[in-house]
C-alpha cells in the first residue's frame, strides 16, 4: 500500500491538475482510516472538480468520521443538490437525519 501511495505522490507531482490522483489517495488514507490525510486529497479534488458528487460524498465521510459535523453536513447537502435522486443523496440524508438525531 506504500508503494500505491509513492506511486500517487509521485505522480501528482508531474500532473498536479490532475483532481482523480488526489481522490485515489483520499480513498486510501480513508481505508487506512487516516481521514485527516483523507481529507486534505479530497479537498483537492474537490477543489479541482466540485461538482463531482462521489468526491463531495467521500469528503463528507472523512469529515464526519473526523467530527467535523459542520462541515460533514455541508458537503452532504452538496451531495443532495448535485444528484437529489442519487445513492449517495440517499446516503447523505441518512447521514444528516442521523446527526440531527444525535443533537
Amino acid at each position: 500500500m506504500d508503494e500505491a501511495v509513492d506511486v500517487l505522490k509521485s505522480a501528482i507531482d508531474t500532473q498536479p491538475g490532475y483532481v482523480d490522483l488526489h481522490y485515489q489517495l483520499g480513498l486510501i488514507f480513508a481505508q487506512r482510516q487516516q481521514f485527516q490525510m483523507a481529507i486534505e486529497h479530497y479537498e483537492s479534488a474537490v477543489g479541482g472538480n466540485p461538482n463531482n458528487v462521489e468526491f463531495q460524498a467521500n469528503l463528507a465521510l472523512a469529515l464526519q468520521n473526523m467530527g467535523l459535523l459542520d462541515r460533514a453536513n455541508a458537503s452532504w447537502q452538496l451531495v443532495c443538490n448535485l444528484a437529489p435522486d442519487s445513492a449517495y443523496a440517499v446516503q447523505a440524508r441518512v447521514a444528516m437525519a442521523k446527526q440531527r438525531d444525535s443533537e
